[in-house]
């Protein structure tokens, strides 16, 4: 196309003379920088043969002195007589452009600053609309995505109007930093919390047009906080409240409204036993189902406690001593009708009430302290009782001996007791040993009592259980006085027997006799690995080791008034 007229700044913007352009020495066309040349003649093509149609465009040209600069291009199509032209106007933008440029570059960088930051930022204006989010915020909320242009209490809070404590626009109205806690509701309806700041966001003469909300997901750490808020007042093992919240609890409840003001220290039985005989994992067990039992036996408003060890203690505020009296009873009730495997579970309880301002609250837990004490004296027998006939039927269990067995060493040890001129003392004693002399054998692997032949690791293992009879019962306060004489009951009279080797009278006098009771039943009784033997074999055989493993007068004393008497 040639060039019919040129006016203006063209010749100041191109470098090129007006002549230049009129000679077809320069045209248009060829100062358009070559990255550009495409796009603007796409557009002239536009309206090439359409009149009165006027196309606007930017790009870059190459001047004479080979510089590049931005012009801004109006073109008009005009019909002149029989022809269509083009009539233009010019435009230096390169200064324009330039601002542009690093206006963009700035955006550029504070927008990457803006998305790098990995806690979600929200530009709101004065009506909580939102602007602006980084990508963080997209994040958090993409079950809500596109979030700009929607009121922030909608999106972040699926609310139609202002939340009630909305921190954003107390910020707003008062100018002022603000911070809060606020809920959370993720893309897959998880929830959670957010820590929450708000910075006022001011135009160029210091009014406040909105603000920046800045949140960070703390969810984690909340609940860190709430479990080490837990664990501070609870029993890790039963789930209850430990001693600290206790006392804490004791020391806010101990006032006039809360009176009359209960207080029971329960005291588990049998949590040493279970422990020395079954491992620390049944027992923690045992004090887990201790501590269900006194949950579902109390009231709500009941403040259940572990004191420590085996002991529970429990805060009634407004009791009376006939609620603390039904509660005893259901707690012992529970207790009965327990399904915990290992033994029989038993708990003494006993309690004190504060009824006036003047009693000191420690003087009441001395109270019911005491009390507890008492009864666990009281029933100090029954727990013994129950806890023998516990061991005696594991010890059936495990070593396969009949009932008939047990109360035949029974039965002769205290006919050759009596024979020997024991005390009244002495005899109980020496049935409660001749029970429970092998009651360590339950910690010995059961196939090991159908075997005829053992290897040396076999019999070491059945060797360890005088050792492991005297800690299970002194495991048990009742028996412990006991102890002794089933630790020595294979010890030998010429210093031989095991585990401690100890030799004539040294060995006490209640294990030389069980020693001497317990291996005549053994062989006038059948194994599953030998026949019983007769009367004659059997006393032939204690003579036999009379001297080296029994004592000679006691094997004297049992033939002639025990066996032969039979």
């Amino acid at each position: 196309s040639k060039v019919l007229s040129l006016n203006g700044r063209v010749e100041e913007i191109t470098g090129y003379s007006k002549e230049d352009f009129y000679s077809g020495k320069v045209s248009w066309k060829e100062l358009i920088y070559p990255e550009d040349l495409s796009r603007v003649e796409e557009e002239r093509n536009k309206i090439q043969g359409t009149p009165n149609y006027t196309a606007r465009s930017e790009y870059r040209i190459i001047k004479r002195s080979g510089d590049i600069s931005w012009v801004y291009d109006i073109v008009t199509t005009v019909n002149d007589r029989d022809r269509l032209i083009l009539q233009g106007f010019i435009q230096d933008i390169t200064d324009k452009k330039r601002i542009e440029l690093v206006l963009k570059r700035d955006e550029e960088f504070l927008s990457s600053i803006f998305n790098a930051i990995q806690d979600g930022l929200s530009i709101v204006d004065r009506e909580l609309n939102v602007i602006r989010v980084n990508d963080k915020m997209n994040q958090l909320y993409s079950h809500m995505v596109p979030l700009e242009g929607k009121r922030c209490y909608s999106v972040y809070h699926q609310r139609d109007t202002i939340c009630s404590f909305c921190p954003t626009l107390s910020a707003i109205e008062k100018d002022t930093l603000n911070s809060a806690i606020v809920p959370y509701v993720g893309p897959e309806g998880n929830s959670g919390w957010l820590e929450l700041y708000v910075y006022p966001l001011h135009d160029h003469n210091g009014s406040v047009i909105g603000a920046v909300e800045h949140v960070r997901d703390i969810t984690e750490r909340k609940e860190l906080e709430e479990r080490l808020r837990y664990l501070s007042f609870h029993d890790i093992l039963t789930g209850l409240y430990n001693r600290t919240f206790f006392q804490e609890e004791l020391r806010r409840l101990d006032t006039q409204r809360s009176l009359p003001l209960g207080i029971l220290m329960g005291d588990v039985n049998g949590l040493k036993l279970v422990n020395d005989v079954f491992g620390h994992k049944e027992g923690d067990r045992l004090l887990m189902e201790a501590g269900r039992l006194l949950k579902i036996s109390c009231r709500k408003e009941d403040i259940i406690a572990r004191w420590g060890g085996d002991e529970f203690v429990i805060l009634f505020p407004n009791v009376t001593e006939e609620i603390i009296k039904s509660i005893v009873e259901r707690i012992y009730n529970n207790f009965k009708l327990s399904n915990f495997p290992l033994l029989p579970l038993s708990i003494s309880i006993g309690y004190a009430i504060k009824d006036s301002p003047e009693k000191d609250i420690e003087d009441v837990i001395k109270e019911a302290e005491d009390n507890m004490y008492k009864r666990k004296l009281s029933e100090s027998k029954e727990i013994k009782q129950s806890i023998v006939q516990f061991l005696i039927d594991t010890l059936k269990e495990t070593t396969y001996e009949s009932e008939e067995h047990i109360k035949e060493i029974q039965d002769i040890s205290r006919k050759f007791g009596k024979a020997l001129g024991l005390s009244g003392k002495e005899l109980e004693n020496l049935e409660l040993v001749a029970r429970l002399h092998d009651i360590g054998m339950i910690t010995v692997p059961k196939e090991i009592f159908n075997k005829r032949n053992l290897s040396s690791e076999e019999w070491e293992s059945i060797k360890k259980h005088p050792t492991a009879g005297y800690r299970i019962v002194q495991s048990v306060p009742e028996l412990a006085g006991i102890s002794e004489y089933i630790l020595c009951h294979h010890e030998r009279w010429d210093g031989s027997g095991y585990p401690q080797g100890l030799k004539g009278k040294d060995i006490p006098f209640l294990s030389r006799i069980i020693s001497i009771v317990d291996a005549f039943v053994s062989m006038r009784s059948k194994r599953p690995y030998r026949e019983a033997k007769s009367l004659e074999d059997a006393i032939e055989e204690l003579k036999r080791y009379s001297g080296s493993q029994f004592e000679p007068r006691l094997v004297e004393i049992f033939i002639e008034k025990v066996a032969r008497d039979g």
